[in-house]
């Protein structure tokens, strides 16, 4: 299986050879004019670390097999040689290179796997994130493993969901989560970085922030997305806005606060984008119910009739929009 592909005089002629044709093997001789062979072993290693060496010499020394040992030759061979031992030589030889190359291809196709399976690692990594599921060290070492690039002076979380009944039909929820999700890119791409991920059927996007007053502009972009969406696709769509932040590690939060933003479509009109703040401006104000309005309904469903029942839940939704 082997082919001899040229010949030398000298070690200085063999290594230009040899720098030009790059062999798989090199047999040579120690003693040789102008470069003696275990000079031209050691050159030969430095260009073509991966090309396999045999040495042939007529010298039963120690100190030149030591120096072959320590130059990674693949052999080491005493004069005379016959046909018979040259051939298991380069029977040992075939078989390291055959494994070698086995090797090689097998890298090849994990690092061609592994180059098709970033987008889905970097998928991974935005829910991670979003779910507050991964530290800071990993999100670190998982966004350049992904050439991922997640640093901003400030973040913000946008949600945007569609209030559509799919009776099982995932296709149909995936096409349009697909259509959101190509509108929001069209708009946020000539204003500023982004990233964005599709979440259970609903779109999640990470605003990153060079300054604090472009949250005013991604909140209009989500804001349009949902009037455009709605028009286009005959579907209510609200978008959800959480605060913004300094810290990768408080996007779960503002990830949350999007999606609570989403839930107050049911008191104010769909097809918008809600910004958590204009809520609920204060973290720390809490709604109770009265317990008169609790009395009310429990009364109406025990020994009420259906519309003293709907009138109660009437009077109760009224003082939640309230």
């Amino acid at each position: 299986g082997f082919k001899v592909i040229d010949s030398a005089e000298n070690g200085e002629e063999a290594l230009e050879k040899a720098e030009k044709l790059c062999p798989d093997v090199v047999m040579t001789d120690i003693q040789m004019p102008f470069m003696d062979g275990l000079t031209f072993c050691k050159k030969l290693k430095e260009t073509l670390s991966n090309t396999k060496i045999v040495i042939f010499s007529g010298y039963d020394e120690f100190e030149y097999a030591k120096e072959a040992i320590k130059l990674e030759a693949e052999e080491y061979i005493l004069k005379p040689i016959n046909s018979a031992e040259l051939t298991q030589v380069f029977v040992r030889i075939k078989q390291r290179l055959d494994e070698e190359l086995d090797q090689k291809r097998n890298l090849d196709r994990l690092r061609k796997y592994y180059m098709e399976s970033i987008p889905m690692l970097r998928e991974q990594l935005l829910i991670s994130l979003l779910e507050g599921r991964v530290g800071k060290k990993e999100i670190v070492q998982i966004a350049e493993s992904c050439n991922l690039r997640l640093t901003s002076p400030y973040y913000v979380v946008g949600v945007i969901k569609t209030d559509v009944q799919f009776d099982g039909d995932m296709v149909d929820a995936g096409l349009f989560s697909v259509s959101i999700k190509q509108m929001v890119e069209e708009r946020l791409s000539k204003k500023f970085s982004y990233l964005c991920t599709n979440y259970l059927g609903n779109v999640a996007i990470i605003g990153l922030l060079k300054e604090k007053e472009e949250l005013d502009v991604f909140i209009h972009i989500l804001d349009q997305v949902c009037k455009i969406s709605h028009r286009m696709l005959r579907i209510n769509v609200t978008g959800g806005i959480g605060q913004i932040t300094c810290n990768l590690e408080e996007l779960y939060q503002s990830f949350q606060e999007a999606k609570d933003a989403i839930d107050y479509r049911i008191l104010i009109e769909p097809n918008q984008a809600i910004f958590i703040h204009d809520i609920e401006p204060k973290a720390d104000a809490r709604f109770i119910l009265d317990e008169k309005d609790i009395q009310s309904i429990t009364r109406a469903l025990k020994v009420g009739t259906k519309e003293e029942l709907e009138e109660a839940v009437k009077d109760m939704m009224n003082v939640l929009k309230s």
